[in-house]
């Protein structure tokens, strides 16, 4: 690339950098190696140097959140040797494009990729090409594409030919006056030759060799007649081909071959012809993959030829097309050609096939063999000249990655013969005890294969597994438990044991103590002798490395080595830093249904308030009992002590009856202080109870997600909840209050704008608290849906973290997280997800640069309110209302003025590259990427009355208070408001999809603008619809949910007919490109992109019952039910399958409030007013 020493596609970006570091002149043991990327002064990967590294290739993984779009630069390593100057490789400038020309295709129901559009003349799709036509040339007009880019090389097959050319500037800038238009000349045409239908289509490779995504490689097909001669044979027939579609699929093709058949009429053929057909493939990157020519004589005239073609080059254009022709030879005649037919093949893209290893049959090498034989197979459109890089790829227990490559042409290899490499046992040494992934990759210089194609993998054991040894011990954490608490940790620190005991003389024994805090980490050896060798080692690690990781993790491990090799590593022990005593349940009432007391049963001599056994209540131990209700006569400080026969069993504390009547219509908290008799207090978590004067009837059942699934998770809109009885599941009318406010709405339906509230419903003989928000989901708009690139978040009633899903975006909370035991709200953007605290504090997780790491000073403020997230980048909302921001600088996180000064902020939201925040005067700010909404236009900036913002994933929409409605952004997605609703006065409701809005009048119709193919075209009979009570949209589509239960949609995605009968729908969930619907009856629909959620499997389906809300994420769906079971469908890496954390999740997550869950967050408040009463007395 011109400027730049290399660009980097999605693909060398997705699941992180790959890099290769060669040996350095003297490279020793001990050289600390560093890779920078983007910024002179901090690393983004280091690695001490082992002795098994000296003189060998290393190879590392940069973490993908560290890339970020466009130039990267300083680009550079760096060698440190011990108590020298370190040196580096000169600076490096790279580019690194994220987005494939076109975009992605997410209609994979039509035929070809939908953003690669282009024109053809009407007039020759009618009539075709002639002589005339030919001598003229065939325009064919490219129309401008998502993520077009200068010097991208597009290239338009005609039949058998391709011409390639490269967009320039004014393609981009003035596609009007400047339209990118490929002529197939005469020669292309003539070369192609005549065909009832030759197949035309295209797709576009940028420089730094993203293709168009992967699973619509190519635009959609045309058909062209073409007759130059009139003179050409028939074209031959495909007879696994579609006959009208002209496609063969793989599916149904299996494993057979293709055949082809010729036919022989008599007048044309005589006997003793020969016939050479040619199968001319092209892949899905547009690399040829040919067949033939293939020749048979005619024997019989009028009987057809068979011709096969072998299933591996059949398979290895799938998504690509093939033309497929024939020529007449007869001695003593002109070779006579035949017209063509072309053939797209349907079906997964081919995989280069896997090597094997001679010496390794059964998958074990021994590695002592003097050689190992690497036996490459043979695979369709080899070349001699491919660099051919055969790799053994292997992970060391301890971490680290061991690598051998072996790069070199293929040579003068006879097709169908497999390449033959030789590993060496000095290479095959280095493996010893490891398991060792065997590849190859495939290079070469062709224009249309830019991208480097990896095989699939061989996978095998070298000699014995290198033992894992026992886990070590540390004297000082607390039995059976993984916690280790720092006041228990003597002054001169811990005692850590290795406990292998099978350990000799001169053995180097090593232990490493990783901690996730600041300056918590360090590591120790011990060379044994005759007197230590065959016993446990003890090492003291200083009470700072304690310290330092409080409330967070501590990694331990230790590995020993023999002989300069290393024997093996341990399992790791891993130890929370914390008080043991800190986390325990708040005391019971008897009698108490859930949250709720009955003041009518409480006897006389009070309420039993119980302390349980697992208090571990000793003789002598005191404490008191804090009933918090209201001031005077409704709160009660019960003191209590522990006498002779009680210990370790339940205690009972009496509150006066008098104390509980005082609170009859009105909530009192409850938790209590234990003080040990020997030594130490302690503080039990808050519960929250509402004594009312009867129990209500159980009648009131609360349905709906506070969230409207994956996309509003950074896109703004609101939920609607909906009130039923919960025997005849018909709504009822209800009010509805947040927790902290007087005011109640009335309605059957409920628009939910705080999720992060508690919220109280009740009826006239019933009452309930729904639970903030508890379930998150984000996922990749801002990547290939072909990757799961998903997770899903969950908070329990304990306030504790649970994830799953892709691990590194969200779905793992790694070890730097402290272990949280009051979170209270989640917010998700793109790849990560962030918790707000009770004490006003935030933690996230996930890509570390794209929102999943909270920097100081950040993450030292403890007044936080409100987090709000884009694709890259969380913006949280202080409590004075000002705002800061983390994550993508170039997406979001950096605050451009005046926006650090403000201090009204009410609300803020995200859409995939910008933020938009709303003002307490009524006004709207932006930033972010100018194009894609961050470039508020004066006349929208100027205004004053604005109520809510609503996004797309490219452009952001107002409503004001008189009903308008403005926008501004991606022109073509949202950002320019039709004349015709610009109008509009009576809107009441905004809702978005990626790329267009919907927006719901007062009279309960709806009117759409944006990208037609996402939603924009809302159809006649809808648009006459006045009964719309919400609207749901996810990646390209709409949904609008009537008063009668019954659902219409619109989009790129059709609801399916036994989904539209049905009336009880009461609330809709988007994921990434499918929907889920809730039922009255408490079971769930699902429609859209089967395997990310719009098809349930039957397994699965029957768990949905009693299901009360529903959260979505890209890639799938999990659910909600009364029992607090989570079920989940979809992909399974993405978040589809919630089995490993099943456990952590099943009866620990709940959609009404328990006492538990809603004290969240009030013992910190206890433990505060605590220490300002010790610190007075």
């Amino acid at each position: 690339m011109q400027g730049y020493d290399g660009g980097l596609p999605v693909a060398a970006v997705e699941g992180g950098v790959e890099f290769l570091v060669p040996p350095w002149l003297v490279m020793e043991a001990g050289d600390l190696l560093e890779v920078f990327w983007g910024d002179q002064q901090a690393s983004v990967w280091s690695k001490d140097i082992e002795p098994e590294d000296e003189n060998e290739l290393i190879k590392g993984v940069i973490d993908e959140g560290h890339i970020r779009r466009g130039e990267a630069y300083p680009v550079f390593y760096r060698v440190t040797k011990p108590f020298q100057e370190p040196e580096s490789t000169p600076l490096q400038r790279f580019f690194v494009k994220l987005d494939r020309p076109g975009g992605f295709d997410d209609d994979q129901s039509t035929p070809g990729n939908q953003n690669l559009r282009y024109h053809i003349l009407q007039s020759i799709i009618d009539n075709g090409v002639g002589p005339g036509e030919a001598a003229a040339g065939v325009p064919i007009t490219i129309l401008p594409y998502p993520f077009m880019r200068i010097n991208d090389r597009v290239k338009v097959v005609w039949g058998s030919v391709e011409k390639n050319v490269l967009v320039e500037q004014k393609h981009i800038d003035d596609p009007d006056n400047y339209p990118l238009v490929v002529t197939i000349d005469q020669a292309l045409i003539e070369e192609a030759g005549d065909s009832a239908g030759v197949m035309v289509m295209y797709q576009a490779i940028d420089e730094c060799g993203n293709y168009p995504d992967p699973r619509s490689p190519w635009s959609a097909e045309t058909r062209i007649l073409v007759d130059l001669k009139g003179s050409r044979l028939d074209a031959p027939i495909v007879l696994e081909a579609d006959p009208e579609t002209h496609e063969i699929d793989l599916d149904k093709l299996n494993d057979d071959d293709v055949k082809v058949l010729v036919n022989t009429p008599g007048g044309t053929f005589q006997e003793q012809d020969v016939v050479a057909l040619t199968w001319r493939g092209i892949n899905a990157e547009g690399a040829p993959i040919d067949h033939g020519p293939v020749e048979l004589p005619v024997t019989r005239v009028g009987v057809a030829l068979v011709f096969t073609v072998p299933n591996d080059k059949v398979r290895a254009i799938a998504k690509g097309r093939a033309s497929v022709s024939y020529i007449l030879k007869r001695t003593g005649a002109a070779d006579r050609p035949s017209k063509t037919v072309g053939i797209s093949v349907t079906g997964e893209t081919f995989r280069l096939p896997s090597p094997t290893v001679d010496e390794a049959p059964t998958g074990t090498l021994n590695p002592d063999e003097r050689w190992a034989t690497v036996r490459i197979p043979w695979f369709a459109g080899r070349a001699a000249s491919d660099l051919l890089t055969l790799i053994w790829e292997a992970t060391r227990p301890g971490g680290g990655i061991v690598y051998y490559e072996d790069p070199r042409p293929v040579g003068d290899v006879p097709e169908d013969e497999p390449v033959l490499r030789n590993v060496s046992n000095a290479e095959i040494q280095r493996f010893d005890g490891l398991k060792v992934s065997v590849f190859y990759t495939v290079a070469n210089d062709d224009e249309a294969t830019l991208n480097v194609r990896e095989s699939l993998r061989f996978e095998m054991q070298v000699g014995e597994v290198q033992p894992l040894f026992v886990t070590p011990r540390v004297e000082e954490a607390v039995p059976g438990t993984s916690l280790i608490d720092p006041e228990a940790v003597p002054p001169l620190g811990c005692k850590l044991i290795v406990t292998y005991l099978q350990t000799q003389p001169e053995d180097l024994v090593n232990y490493r103590w990783r901690g996730t805090g600041g300056n918590g980490s360090t590591s120790g050896s011990l060379r044994l002798t005759a007197q230590t060798a065959g016993k446990e080692v003890p090492f003291t690690v200083p009470k700072q490395f304690v310290t330092n990781n409080l409330n967070r993790r501590i990694v331990i491990d230790y590995f020993i080595v023999r002989d300069g090799k290393t024997l093996g590593y341990s399992f790791p022990l891993t130890l929370r830093v914390g008080n043991a005593l800190l986390d325990f349940d708040p005391p019971s009432i008897d009698g108490a249904r859930g949250d709720q007391i009955d003041a009518s049963a409480v006897p006389a001599v009070g309420a039993t308030v119980r302390l349980a056994a697992a208090y571990g209540l000793r003789v002598g131990d005191s404490g008191e009992i804090r009933w918090i209700g209201v001031a005077g006569g409704g709160t009660a400080i019960v003191p209590f002590r522990v006498e002779s026969g009680e210990a370790g069993r339940d205690k009972l504390i009496s509150v006066p009856q008098s104390v509980v009547l005082a609170n009859v219509g009105r909530e009192i908290s409850l938790d209590c202080t234990v003080v040990r008799q020997a030594g130490g207090r302690q503080y039990s978590r808050v519960a929250v109870y509402d004594v009312r004067a009867t129990l209500g009837t159980g009648r009131l059942l609360v349905m709906g997600a506070r969230s409207r699934g994956n996309y509003h998770m950074y896109g703004g809109g609101t939920a609607w909840l909906t009130a039923l009885d919960a025997t005849t599941r018909q709504p009822v009318r209800a009010w509805w209050r947040y927790s902290g406010e007087e005011g109640e709405v009335s309605g059957a339906t409920f628009r939910d704008t705080r999720p992060d509230r508690l919220l109280h419903v009740r009826i006239s003989d019933d009452q309930v608290t729904i639970n903030p928000q508890n379930l998150c989901g984000n996922g990749n708009f801002v990547s290939g849906h072909v990757s799961n690139y998903a997770a899903f978040a969950a908070r329990t009633e304990r306030g504790a973290l649970v994830a799953w899903g892709s691990p590194a975006r969200g779905g793992n909370l790694g070890d730097s997280l402290p272990d949280l035991s009051d979170a209270i709200s989640l917010s998700a953007c793109g790849y990560a997800f962030a918790a707000r605290q009770a004490t006003g504090a935030v933690v996230a997780w996930g890509l570390s640069g794209n929102g999943g790491a909270v920097s100081e000073p950040i993450s030292l403020l403890r007044d936080i309110v409100a987090v709000s997230g884009n694709g890259y980048v969380f913006v949280a909302l202080r409590r004075d209302r000002s705002l800061v921001a983390w994550g993508s600088p170039t997406w979001g996180a950096t605050l451009p003025q005046p926006i650090p000064a403000l201090r009204d902020v009410v609300k803020v939201i995200g859409n995939l590259y910008a933020f938009a925040a709303l003002r307490a005067n009524g006004s709207v700010v932006a930033w972010g990427h100018q194009t894609w909404g961050g470039n508020l236009p004066t006349a929208i900036g100027a205004l004053d009355d604005i109520v809510d913002i609503v996004a797309t994933g490219y452009a952001f929409a107002a409503l004001c208070a008189n009903g308008a409605v403005v926008a501004w952004g991606s022109t073509g997605y949202g950002g320019v408001v039709p004349t015709g609703i610009g109008i509009l006065t009576d809107i009441v409701e905004l809702s978005g999809t990626e790329r267009a809005f919907a927006a719901r009048r007062s009279n309960g119709s709806v009117v759409a603008w944006g990208g037609g193919a996402h939603g924009a075209n809302v159809p006649a009979p809808i648009a006459l619809l006045t009964d719309i009570r919400t609207i749901t949209g996810n990646y390209g589509s709409f949904v609008a949910l009537l008063s009668s239960g019954r659902t219409v949609g619109w989009g790129s995605q059709a609801i399916p007919a036994p989904v539209a009968l049905l009336t009880d729908i009461v609330q809709v969930v988007c994921g990434g490109v499918a929907f889920a619907a809730l039922r009255a009856n408490g079971t769930v629909v699902a429609w859209g992109v089967s395997d990310r959620g719009g098809e349930i499997p039957e397994a699965i389906a029957a768990r949905l019952v009693n299901v009360r809300a529903i959260y979505g994420n890209t890639h799938a769906f999990a659910a909600l039910t009364s029992s607090g079971e989570v079920v989940t469908w979809g992909r399974g890496p993405a978040g589809g399958n919630s089995d490993a954390v099943a456990d952590q999740l099943n009866g620990k997550i709940f959609y009404e409030a328990t006492a538990l869950s809603r004290g969240l967050g009030m013992r910190e408040t206890r433990l505060l007013e605590a220490a300002e009463s010790e610190q007075t007395s």
